[in-house]
């Protein structure tokens, strides 16, 4: 023990004392275990050796005395190793955490960065770095240049102008204020208005039917309405056609509803439903296969 004031080590200060015997001649000793250059102690029997002088060690694994020692000769390395504090992340190089960490205030993040563990913030996160979180509970906002990977739970609160892709979104309302793009949509259910502000197409590329901007339609197969109002002139139904005011066909026929006249430049097919057909012997007359100019 020293004279004065006893030495006492803490458990900050991590070091360790290994000792060997000699055999007749050595010289080189590989320590078990290695050591830290310029970190390390050498005793030849009790005598502590200089570095240097007595012997060297260079690599962190052997250590070369400069006289060889004699037989039984006891040669004793007393290494220092890491200086830790409990609780503690170091303000440069590397740190490694293996518990929980828990982190009362904001928190910034400028190099690379792995949790494996539990990780609780109360205050908000900066990455300015490569991040990997792999269990993080985050109280406050994290705010990154980008994200990468799979994000579960309430994703709340995402601002700014990111660029997501994802497989799969459900959600209970949604707000667009720009263009969307998307296809391979299976079902589209609307309780409200659909504004197609340049049209509808149906079938591949429109080859069933097309609805265009200004009105016009045009349908590939049969159409099937219950009742269908042309402007405010007609309107078709189950009964028949009733015309209200002068319904205009094409160009070529002309429907009264006043009178009741149905005026057309020509007529082609079975007239067996025409009234009041003027004929050489007058009255009804059959037209079947006839054509009137």
């Amino acid at each position: 023990m020293a004279i004065g004031r006893p030495l006492n080590l803490t458990a900050n200060v991590a070091s360790k004392n290994i000792s060997v015997l000699a055999t007749a001649g050595q010289t080189s000793f590989t320590v078990t275990g290695g050591y830290r250059i310029n970190e390390i102690a050498v005793y030849r029997n009790g005598t502590r050796l200089v570095d240097g002088r007595d012997f060297t060690a260079t690599d962190g694994s052997i250590v070369t005395l400069v006289s060889a020692a004699t037989i039984y000769d006891v040669i004793e390395y007393q290494i220092f190793d890491s200086f830790n504090i409990a609780n503690a992340v170091g303000t440069s190089g590397d740190s490694t955490i293996n518990g929980s960490l828990n982190v009362g205030g904001a928190t910034q993040i400028t190099g690379l960065s792995t949790f494996t563990g539990a990780a609780d913030f109360n205050g908000d996160i900066d990455v300015d770095g490569h991040t990997e979180l792999d269990d993080v509970n985050v109280s406050g906002a994290i705010t990154a240049t980008t994200f990468t990977g799979n994000l579960t739970g309430t994703a709340g609160g995402l601002t700014g102008t990111p660029d997501i892709t994802i497989n799969n979104l459900v959600g209970v309302a949604a707000t667009f204020s720009g263009v969307v793009t998307y296809e391979d949509v299976t079902n589209v259910d609307s309780v409200g208005i659909i504004t197609a502000r340049s049209g509808i197409e149906f079938g591949a590329a429109g080859v069933g039917g097309t609805i265009t901007a200004v009105g016009n339609a045009e349908f590939a197969g049969i159409c099937t309405v219950s009742t269908l109002k042309v402007g405010t002139a007609a309107t078709i139904n189950s009964s028949g056609l009733d015309v209200v005011g002068i319904a205009s066909v094409g160009v070529a026929i002309t429907m009264y509803g006043s009178s009741g006249i149905v005026s057309a430049t020509s007529f082609y097919g079975d007239g067996q439903y025409l009234d009041n057909v003027s004929a050489s012997g007058g009255g009804e007359t059959d037209i079947t296969s006839c054509l009137f100019i």
